[in-house]
């Protein structure tokens, strides 16, 4: 399953945080795999969280699955992402 989630996720606050897992917990529940496209609008931060907490999410999950970031200020990449998901 592929899915595009646009948020924040990108400055510490812990709410984006538990959201964004409490997303990955459910798809993993859902779905014998998927694949999350993240739009923000500051992507290096957004990838800097993402990087900090992905072994948290490995970890209630216990699997890897992909999630990539896009700038979804960018209209084609928003765009892109959305005609690409599920």
């Amino acid at each position: 399953m592929k899915v595009t989630i646009i948020g924040w996720y990108g400055t510490e606050t812990i709410g984006d945080r538990a959201i964004l897992a409490g997303l990955i917990s459910l798809f993993s529940k859902t779905y014998d795999g998927f694949e999350i496209k993240l739009g923000s609008l500051y992507p290096f931060f957004s990838q800097r969280t993402i990087n900090e907490d992905y072994s948290f999410y490995k970890e209630i999950i216990n699997k890897d699955f992909k999630i990539k970031i896009f700038n979804s200020q960018n209209s084609k990449e928003l765009v892109s992402a959305i005609e690409d998901s599920d």
